[in-house]
């Protein structure tokens, strides 16, 4: 099992566990690597899925992830591999999250919905550590 934290708003996180999620599929070859693409991302390069229907159901998930992040109402995600065949479990990574509510928080408003003042160095300090994290975890 492998626990790796993410801190930030909402929209952060979700963008945090996009990245986190791509990363696992490449480094773990669950697709060919030529099913990923480097993009340009905070000033860090980052592999990601090229294929629709992985962008698409990662797209459905991580919104309702935002929107319940939004709300308070999770504090784990878990991305389970499985066999196939036989849906055995073989891996379990589980992100810790930690929504930091940015100044529109004081109370939860959905047409106002709370933001982060994050600077953009500890965005990208941040994304290379949970990047090394899972790295740390596969190597």
């Amino acid at each position: 099992q492998n626990a790796i934290t993410l801190k930030g708003s909402a929209a952060i996180i979700s963008e945090y566990l996009n990245y986190g999620i791509n990363s696992i599929l490449f480094q773990r070859g669950i697709y060919p690597p030529e099913q990923f693409t480097s993009v340009q991302q905070y000033g860090l390069t980052i592999l990601m899925s090229k294929d629709e229907k992985i962008i698409a159901f990662l797209r459905n998930v991580l919104t309702q992830v935002q929107d319940w992040l939004g709300q308070n109402q999770v504090d784990k995600i878990s991305m389970i591999i499985t066999n196939v065949h036989t849906k055995e479990v073989l891996e379990c990574w589980d992100f810790k999250v930690q929504n930091e509510l940015g100044d529109s928080a004081s109370k939860l408003d959905p047409n106002n919905p709370p933001t982060s003042s994050k600077e953009l160095k500890k965005i990208q300090a941040e994304i290379r550590d949970v990047m090394r994290q899972i790295a740390a975890t596969i190597s």
